[in-house]
């Protein structure tokens, strides 16, 4: 079964589109972006997975889910560079 799938953590910030993400796109360098950044590891702290991904925020819209009694890690980072 490989190795499951333990913890993660994804990121969401703004960035403006690089020179890169705007040929991609096709959007101008400096468009608004929504920025995806994961990073999952096993129980043993193996890391199994690391993206870094951008989207058009005109398509793409993100849910989180809470649940009472569950432990929620959402937080709130501000400035730049946050990791």
């Amino acid at each position: 079964m490989g190795n499951p799938l333990w913890s993660a953590t994804r990121t969401i910030d703004a960035v403006p589109a690089n020179e890169d993400d705007a040929a991609l796109l096709k959007i101008q360098v400096g468009a608004p972006l929504l920025r995806v950044r994961c990073r999952a590891f096993t129980l043993d702290g193996v890391p199994i997975e690391a993206s870094d991904d951008r989207y058009l925020a005109s398509k793409a819209a993100f849910s989180v889910t809470t649940a009472r009694g569950n432990a929620s890690t959402i937080s709130l980072h501000a400035g730049e560079g946050v990791r």
